[in-house]
């Protein structure tokens, strides 16, 4: 909470939803209501309809994620995104993700645009680092949350096939601590590979077995 907090560029709407949790988020919220814009406490179906609950709630202009755990690289990522913005013709900005395990980095992503030859390829940028103009969703539509792993690669997929622009911010912005929906364990593996064929079925496209086997990589530690 503290890392968008903290941040420098004054101009934002903190928007903190919980899913009916009893970890203490609703004492650290209520400690820190005068710098929360909305919050809300609520079970959701999963982590994409939370997700939805929270564009539906968004006023600003540019929208970006962030997930409990989790924090920016330093105080000034939202001062670079919106300067990234003004200062380029794009519709979305994708910064680097780090990933933590333990407190230290065990793997990262730099920024990825978003395009269908990226997605065919296997390359994808996590939907942390991702921030997009709120007319992005006007026209394509929320994450479907009957998807529950891969949700933004099928939103990924309907921005490539719009044509919208990404900028690729060359500065790693997210620290995401390991774990999630989508860790690869077997259960989730089945889950995600009747996911691919969903999406790959929907759109008609032949990326599904790039990603099965950069996943069957990461299961099987194949370097």
């Amino acid at each position: 909470m503290n890392s968008v907090i903290n941040q420098k560029y004054e101009n934002k709407e903190y928007i903190v939803l919980d899913g009916g949790s009893t970890d203490g988020t609703f004492e650290l919220v209520k400690s820190n209501q005068d710098k929360i814009d909305v919050f809300k406490s609520q079970k959701d179906k999963n982590l994409y309809d939370a997700l939805n609950k929270a564009l539906e709630l968004a006023t600003g202009d540019i929208i970006g994620f962030m997930h409990s755990d989790d924090y920016y690289s330093d105080e000034n990522v939202l001062t670079d995104i919106s300067e990234a913005f003004l200062n380029n013709d794009a519709d979305l900005v994708c910064g680097g993700i780090k990933y933590l395990r333990d407190e230290k980095i065990s793997r990262q992503i730099p920024s990825i645009e978003i395009n269908m030859k990226n997605i065919l390829l296997g390359k994808l940028p996590p939907h942390p680092a991702i921030f997009f103009k709120k007319d992005v969703i006007r026209d394509i539509g929320n994450f479907d949350d009957n998807l529950t792993i891969i949700a933004d690669l099928d939103w990924c997929i309907r921005v490539a096939k719009k044509g919208f622009k990404t900028y690729k911010l060359k500065k790693y912005i997210y620290l995401m601590s390991i774990g999630g929906e989508s860790t690869l364990t077997i259960k989730n593996s089945v889950k995600r590979a009747k996911e691919y064929i969903n999406v790959a079925l929907r759109y008609n496209i032949l990326f599904l077995f790039s990603f099965l086997i950069k996943g069957m990589r990461k299961f099987l530690k194949i370097s």
